[in-house]
């Protein structure tokens, strides 16, 4: 494996908003992403929001009576959160991560389950899109309809063997990722979102590490 520089230069965040595609309950905007975090990952990459350090050299971090003694190296994983803005519930089936070719990876598909519900009528569990979806049996009174977050831990987004693989002329710089969720509704409706996020790969010192975590 070539070696990467140590030398990590700033990152220029690129956000984008998340655009989605269908809906479950006649909105247009069916699954909506709302964000990345790392929390609670025990891993030594370090993952935010809005972008990622993600170290693709196991250096050796000492040597006692010509054993090499390695840093912790381990694959990069992230939480993702989504709202299901319909009614149907909606269940993911795999996800793509779109390094670009300049990446050396390409797009990697990797299954996924996870089940996004739809919206809620308040205080019971009929299903609904918006407000005007509930109705009370009791004159005059508003139920409201319910759109909760749902986290999907632990995403797989760089194994070892795509660490092996980063090309080089990359390194230390923000690479533009582009992540797309697929599932399907009850009603069998294809569903997708899309969101950007920038990785830095590069040769992070880790020696010091004995755990991880994945960040905020």
């Amino acid at each position: 494996m070539l070696r990467l520089c140590r030398s990590v230069t700033g990152v220029a965040l690129l956000t984008a908003l998340a655009v989605g595609c269908g809906s479950s309950g006649g909105d247009s905007l069916a699954l909506r992403f709302v964000a990345f975090d790392g929390l609670a990952l025990m891993q030594q990459d370090s993952v935010r929001e809005n972008s990622a350090d993600v170290d693709v050299v196991q250096d050796i971090c000492s040597i006692t009576n010509g054993v090499p003694q390695f840093e912790p190296f381990t694959q990069t994983t992230i939480n993702a959160t989504f709202v299901n803005e319909g009614a149907a519930d909606i269940h993911l089936e795999h996800y793509t991560v779109d390094s670009g070719k300049q990446s050396g990876l390409g797009v990697r598909d990797r299954t996924v389950s996870g089940n996004i519900p739809g919206g809620r009528c308040a205080g019971g569990t009929a299903h609904c899109a918006v407000d005007a979806d509930c109705v009370s049996t009791t004159p005059g009174e508003v139920i409201t309809c319910e759109h909760s977050d749902t986290t999907i831990r632990a995403l797989l987004l760089y194994d070892f063997d795509d660490k092996a693989h980063v090309d080089p002329a990359v390194a230390d710089q923000g690479t533009n990722v582009t992540i797309t969720f697929y599932g399907k509704d009850d009603a069998n409706n294809q569903r997708k979102v899309s969101t950007r996020y920038v990785v830095t790969f590069a040769d992070f010192d880790n020696c010091a590490s004995s755990g991880g975590t994945g960040g905020a």
